[in-house]
């Protein structure tokens, strides 16, 4: 690189920078480690030293001279020590969580270790869900919190129906408020196509996952989950419709115009006449292929990634 400066940093082709640890150690600020137990070995024998009462770390890795010839100078420049203020935190799964290792009796001991229960009780999940809709300000404008209060309570009790129908059945905080999402962001929609659209793309569609489970008991299964949805919808919302209502309201059609693509009532938004002629080269009228253009399009409402799991061959 060029300098009009003749200095030793001026020739120099890697400089030292502090990382987040050790600048929240001089800082004298929080500092969170998030799955500690998947760091390397290495790195977390280094932190034994750091979470002792000394709280200081030696920069072997910074290599290099100091800036001063007092040694005790020289130590400062390698020898960090944490200000006042400074706190280690650290987060973990449980080590038989899907292979997950467990950190050594050596640093569990320096750790104060606080166990977090899973929010599983009804009336935790209802506010956690209302909370969730609540935060959307286009659902906030329309509903009252009343109401949102019920949806939320509705979405739980389908949820824990499904817990206890389904064996095998796992859900997770994230799926729960995934649904709210998914309610918030389709507020053009009728509460029906929502609720039970929402269902299937959130759980519904996983079944066919279940290992030993036929097509045609999964299919069963599907439809008594449904059927229960549609029930409870009645008797906390007022909401009032039937299976055959929910088939009409699914397109089965592919539309695509200048405007817009996808099948009703899920649609996208096309900005050029291009698109029109490339629609030419994909046959989207097949079952199988209509189903999975529904589903995706359908995927598309909630601001999460897609991820297409299928068998290799198949056209992902």
């Amino acid at each position: 690189r060029e300098s009009n400066e003749d200095s030793n940093s001026a020739k120099k082709l890697f400089e030292w920078a502090d990382g987040p640890l050790i600048l929240s150690m001089q800082e004298g600020s929080y500092f969170m480690a998030d799955e500690i137990s998947l760091a390397e070995d290495s790195v977390l024998e280094r932190l034994n030293c750091i979470l002792e009462p000394e709280r200081t770390v030696l920069l072997a890795e910074k290599g290099g001279v100091g800036e001063s010839d007092n040694p005790a100078e020289i130590a400062k420049d390698f020898v960090v020590q944490a200000k006042e203020g400074f706190q280690f935190l650290a987060t973990m799964n449980p080590g038989g969580d899907f292979g997950k290792k467990e950190l050594s009796p050596a640093l569990r001991n320096r750790f104060t270790e606080i166990w977090c229960l899973p929010s599983d009780t009804k009336e935790d999940l209802i506010q956690i869900a209302s909370n969730c809709m609540l935060e959307s300000a286009q659902m906030a404008s329309n509903t009252s919190k009343e109401e949102i209060t019920k949806i939320a309570s509705y979405l739980v009790e389908v949820v824990l129906y499904m817990r206890d129908v389904v064996e095998k059945f796992r859900y997770s905080i994230r799926d729960i408020l995934a649904w709210a999402n998914y309610i918030a962001s389709n507020a053009h929609l009728t509460f029906a196509e929502k609720a039970i659209f929402g269902l299937e793309t959130i759980f519904l569609d996983a079944l066919e996952l279940l290992p030993h489970e036929s097509l045609v008991k999964v299919e069963l299964l599907r439809r008594q989950i449904v059927e229960f949805a549609i029930k409870e919808a009645a008797l906390i919302l007022n909401e009032k419709f039937t299976f055959d209502d929910l088939t009409e309201k699914r397109g089965t059609e592919v539309v695509h115009t200048f405007e817009k693509f996808g099948i009703k009532p899920f649609f996208i938004s096309t900005n050029s006449d291009s698109n029109i002629g490339a629609s030419k080269n994909f046959l989207f009228e097949a079952p199988t292929t209509k189903q999975n253009l529904f589903r995706l399009l359908s995927a598309l409402s909630l601001r999460k990634p897609i991820l297409l799991e299928g068998p290799p061959g198949v056209g992902k």
